[in-house]
């Protein structure tokens, strides 16, 4: 049995990855590295995969970047 794997990307449109300026009204990414590093912990490896906008689109978008399988 191989490594377990984890795509990990999060979706909101008002979010910023930590360490850039925080414009009004929008808010850090954290969640992103509190379950990347909980699945990390877990044994798996975690691929990061950013922000995808709140569009159906750029979910599915982020999946396939992943090789994640997305139910039709």
């Amino acid at each position: 049995m191989g490594e377990a794997r984890c795509g990990c990307f999060s979706t909101r449109d008002e979010l910023v990855a930590p360490g850039n300026p925080l414009p009004s009204g929008q808010i850090y990414n954290s969640h992103a590295a509190i379950l990347g590093s909980a699945a990390e912990e877990a044994g798996a490896e975690v691929l990061y995969l950013g922000i995808a906008v709140d569009k159906r689109e750029a979910v599915i978008k982020k999946g396939h970047k992943g090789k994640i399988v997305h139910p039709q």
